[in-house]
């Protein structure tokens, strides 16, 4: 609400918004591969277990990145938003209960011990990092006058 109202013909999504869309999806998407074929020395279900908590998990961490343009996820404080707060945590806990439940067996998961979710959570943390680098690289250009 501090900027003002886009113009009338300016679009919704612009072409720079729309390319950073289009490598974040691929990013994870190769992640999500690449966990998938490190896991699956340790069988099938293990292996589509780790790739479906990389990519659920990490569009929880996403949604923290996207929600600023410019700054970063760590200074947007959840104490504010407790509904969003209360929705992440809910979003992550519905995210394992197809692993660590009754479920797996019908989505033909095997459970991830803590050491194997450890193994996944870099995978999970590298897109948000990648936005997070984009978005310190155009403060860094706005800086600089250009």
């Amino acid at each position: 609400m501090e900027k003002p109202p886009r113009g009338r013909g300016e679009r919704l999504v612009s072409h720079r918004r729309l390319l950073a869309y289009a490598l974040i999806g691929a990013l994870t998407a190769a992640l999500t591969l690449l966990a998938l074929w490190w896991f699956l020395p340790h069988g099938e279900r293990k292996a589509r277990a780790a790739a479906f908590a990389l990519f659920t998990l990490e569009e929880i961490l996403r949604s923290l990145a996207f929600r600023s343009e410019e700054l970063p996820f760590y200074r947007l404080s959840l104490r504010k938003n407790k509904a969003l707060a209360v929705g992440l945590a809910a979003s992550a806990a519905l995210s394992l209960l197809p692993l660590y439940t009754p479920l797996a067996a019908v989505f033909e998961l095997e459970p991830l011990s803590a050491a194997e979710l450890a193994l996944v959570t870099p995978f999970i943390l590298v897109p948000l990092a990648a936005i997070e680098a984009g978005k310190a690289a155009l403060r860094a250009q706005k800086r600089a006058g250009r």
